[in-house]
């Protein structure tokens, strides 16, 4: 939490592996570690929310994360380079820094359209429409929200840009 590595408590650590079930501790465990001690890092959560009048599609959705003009991050919010993307989706992803990010001021969120052989599958959709983005951090309850009112489409093989508020979204 913060950054920083947590004392365990009289119960004892959460324990991972064959003999886990038989630990008494219990907690949240992050598998993503920084390169070099003390090994914690900060962990944040980006939810980018699909518009519920969109077209099928298929492909991998990336958020990069800027601060002062500097990409802080680039993750992939689907799990390969063809998933199936459908209307009202919740794309999810856990990342890890090695420092706190600070203040966000925008995202860029790219849309690279899965190829389909012959035209298998079906036909699928030129764009992504995206209801909402929110990357939180897991650490503390600071939250950045982008497009809460408004949709926003983002082509095959292109990106759009999204100022991030620091306020959560209501749905």
């Amino acid at each position: 939490m913060d950054g920083k590595c947590r004392v365990c408590p009289a119960s004892g650590c959460a324990q991972m592996g064959f003999y886990s079930v038989y630990s008494l501790g219990r907690g949240k465990m992050y598998l993503t570690t920084k390169s070099n001690s003390p090994f914690c890092g900060y962990h944040y959560f980006v939810e980018l929310v699909l518009d519920r009048d969109m077209a099928k599609t298929a492909g991998e959705v990336y958020v990069a994360i800027y601060s002062d003009y500097e990409l802080l991050a680039n993750v992939s919010v689907t799990a390969k380079n063809n998933d199936d993307i459908k209307a009202g989706d919740i794309l999810r992803h856990v990342f890890s820094y090695q420092a706190d990010l600070g203040k966000l001021d925008y995202a860029i969120v790219y849309f690279h359209k899965a190829k389909t052989l012959f035209g298998w599958g079906g036909q699928k959709g030129d764009e992504i429409i995206i209801s909402r983005l929110r990357i939180r951090s897991l650490e503390d309850t600071l939250v950045y929200s982008g497009r809460c009112d408004t949709s926003t489409s983002v082509a095959a093989y292109t990106s759009q840009t999204l100022l991030l508020n620091r306020f959560d979204c209501h749905d």
